[in-house]
């Protein structure tokens, strides 16, 4: 995620409330049914992705020999 002020043809553009998300047009088949969050807690705040469609995979580890 980044902040940016264009759009570029073939993006798609969703807006809420007084905000514009723009959702490249590559990275748009990825977020198919994900719910997009910002929340914010004692820890800090931060956008927070909730993805359906994932079967598991990386834990964030670093060790990328244990990923499949």
């Amino acid at each position: 995620m980044a902040l940016d002020e264009s759009v570029n043809e073939g993006d798609t553009v969703v807006e809420v409330k007084d905000l514009k998300f723009v959702i490249d047009k590559d990275a748009a088949r990825y977020l198919q049914g994900c719910v997009v969050d910002y929340v914010k807690s004692w820890r800090g705040a931060g956008f927070t992705i909730k993805n359906p469609n994932d079967t598991g995979g990386c834990s964030g580890c670093g060790d990328k020999g244990s990923c499949s």
